[in-house]
């Protein structure tokens, strides 16, 4: 008796645990991508922000900011549908689109690079309105 009691609550906890950590996930919103490794240091910008602050791993990066990434540095972020992108020392991204439906699996994503290097391992595009573009913004665009 003892013994499926503490099974019992074995299986409650694990059941609570998994529950909780699926109620942070979607807290974000499931439009974030999150700073899966940082190596040395990046900083973040929200529009209009001339100062940013230190980013670190786990932190969220949204629509409209801006993340740069200092020397001898680099970024990995992950987005909501799985896509990985990775930012190389003195590198500079603003997020121009972050959208994602989990029902018709869509995405659009617009990112645009100021300076630096980006490498993207993009998941499959599921519906033909999907799309990840990066652009290069040049100076008139700054």
């Amino acid at each position: 008796m003892l013994k499926q009691f503490s099974s019992l609550i074995l299986f409650l906890a694990v059941v609570f645990m998994g529950t909780s950590f699926n109620v942070r996930a979607n807290d974000t919103g499931g439009n974030d991508a999150v700073v899966t490794v940082l190596q040395g240091t990046a900083r973040i910008f929200d529009k209009g922000d001339t100062n940013g602050r230190d980013l670190k791993k786990g932190d969220t990066i949204k629509k409209d900011q801006e993340v740069s990434v200092a020397e001898k540095s680099r970024l990995e972020m992950r987005f909501p549908d799985g896509t990985v992108m990775r930012l190389a020392e003195k590198s500079r991204l603003k997020m121009s689109r972050l959208a994602f439906n989990k029902k018709t699996e869509s995405k659009n994503v617009k990112v645009d690079l100021s300076i630096g290097k980006l490498w993207a391992k993009v998941k499959k595009l599921a519906t033909p309105d999907s799309s990840v573009k990066c652009r290069p913004r040049t100076p008139l665009q700054a």
